[in-house]
């Protein structure tokens, strides 16, 4: 599964992967509920590279997912925690790729710091905030 922010992201990164020849689903608040469930289905079917927003991330059901990365960071840690949420299901091993820039820096600082404290909710997972 690759995370992006935008529905313009996930078209973009769609279009990368494309031409690459790497079969991909789009899936995003542009669609239909109906062509929602259908890419799911054909995603599910025929395997691929899920690119989504975070309508993806909480209520959807998609199995065996080995991989997560993230194109654009979340600016919450909530959404951060549902993204990565897809991978590592049911006792299984997942890995979790996140891009960003510096004006996810701290967000990306406040997560570091909440895993090397051991407290992988920390405070700022409580208040859910935005960076």
């Amino acid at each position: 599964m690759v995370f992006a922010n935008t529905v313009e992201a996930v078209e973009a990164v769609a279009d990368i992967l494309e031409k690459a020849s790497i079969q991909c689903y789009r899936y995003h608040k542009n669609h239909t509920l109906e062509e929602r469930a259908n890419i799911l289905a054909d995603f599910r079917e025929n395997g691929g590279v899920f690119v989504c927003t975070d309508a993806a991330a909480r209520r959807v059901d998609v199995p065996n997912v080995s991989h997560v990365i993230q194109a654009d960071f979340s600016s919450c840690v909530v959404d951060f925690l549902h993204r990565i949420g897809r991978t590592a299901r049911a006792g299984q091993y997942g890995t979790v790729t996140s891009l960003y820039n510096e004006a996810s820096r701290d967000l990306v600082e406040a997560i570091r710091e909440a895993v090397k404290d051991g407290s992988a909710s920390g405070n700022c997972i409580q208040q859910e905030k935005r960076f």
